[in-house]
């Protein structure tokens, strides 16, 4: 089992990551970067990807909902990312109000159109990150991963709640565990993995690896934690 830093606002930097590598991550992710940004030649947006000696694998996170600025932006891209991953999942208004992140689990076509312009734009392995659905009422997310197949997604990474939960209430194993079991790609999963506990029920649904958010900020060396 791999286990994996979550993108984190404002707390995954470069000196973060590497305290997360060196506490037992296998893959860190950036803070959320701005396709917008580097297409308008943002400096602070750049700064979000710069990366230091010692951290091991780190995957760079784009959020965006315009297919030429995503694509700009990793035609760009320079300093050995181990992947690209769009965000699709992140439910914050000043995110969701341009189109991008969670509000784009509303709409699997656009986000295969958007991974598609990804994918045809840089030789990194392009991942998707995404949820449920936008509310229980609509679980789309086996549409979600026909579009990231189709794209050309190498892996999908599963928040296993809804967009209208935010980032609490119940974590949904059921819907994670037919993810699993549908992908031809592998699947990371992700949601309030705090202990070994949590880790277990999560791995428990076949995910090829754990993500880890909040637990790390307090902990980051809850990865070797895990490990045992």
């Amino acid at each position: 089992m791999k286990y994996v830093l979550a993108p984190l606002a404002e707390f995954t930097d470069a000196p973060f990551r590497r305290m997360c590598f060196e506490g037992g991550a296998d893959l860190t992710y950036t803070e959320m970067v701005s396709a917008a940004g580097l297409a308008h030649g943002s400096s602070p947006t750049r700064h979000l990807m710069e990366t230091m000696p010692g951290e091991g694998p780190v995957a760079l996170q784009l959020f965006g909902a315009k297919e030429d600025e995503l694509a700009f932006a990793c035609r760009g891209l320079t300093g050995g990312f181990a992947e690209v991953n769009l965000n699709a999942g992140c439910p914050m208004t000043k995110v969701t109000r341009a189109g991008a992140g969670a509000k784009l689990v509303e709409d699997p076509a656009k986000i295969y159109r958007l991974l598609k312009a990804m994918t045809e734009s840089t030789d990194i392995p392009v991942t998707l990150k995404t949820r449920l659905g936008p509310h229980p009422q609509k679980t789309n997310i086996f549409e979600i991963l026909d579009a990231a197949e189709q794209a050309g997604a190498k892996k999908l990474v599963v928040h296993a709640r809804y967009t209208s939960q935010m980032h609490g209430g119940t974590v949904h194993l059921d819907v994670l565990e037919e993810v699993v079991r549908r992908a031809h790609i592998p699947v990371t999963g992700n949601g309030s993995i705090v202990d070994s506990k949590t880790a277990a029920a999560m791995a428990r649904t076949g995910v090829s690896a754990l993500m880890i958010g909040r637990a790390a900020l307090a902990c980051p060396g809850i990865f070797n934690v895990l490990k045992g």
